[in-house]
């Protein structure tokens, strides 16, 4: 049921987001691309969180997470048989690591709390 769901959004919301950045994209000032990658990212997180938790796939989980953490500015890439893995800016740096600060405070305020159960298919 997992692979249907994943499947469908990208079906379904792959070409209604192609169309809107087509229209859009190109009247952002300056023609920022760390920007567009910014909102791609951001975009992603948004519709993949409600479908990892409403379907409790961890799969999903792991997917919006590497999404938030794009939209932050923490990349990872290949090139041929090189991996790359770094920040866009030293404010990204910041950025991510206060984020993972919070995030880690939280998560095990959470799981303290109420137990594993609560944090869904985020608790991996």
């Amino acid at each position: 049921a997992v692979f249907v769901a994943a499947t469908s959004a990208a079906l379904a919301l792959g070409p209604c987001f192609g169309y809107s950045s087509a229209l859009w994209a190109a009247k952002l000032k300056g023609g920022d691309r760390e920007a567009l990658c910014s909102l791609v990212s951001a975009w992603a997180c948004a519709t993949l969180t409600p479908l990892a938790l409403a379907h409790a796939s961890p799969l999903l989980a792991y997917l919006a997470t590497f999404a938030a953490y794009s939209a932050l500015g923490f990349s990872v890439g290949c090139r041929g048989l090189c991996w790359v893995v770094g920040f866009h800016s030293k404010r990204a740096v910041e950025r991510v690591c206060a984020t993972s600060a919070l995030l880690l405070a939280s998560h095990l305020a959470v799981r303290e709390a109420r137990g594993r159960a609560a944090l869904g298919p985020f608790d991996s």
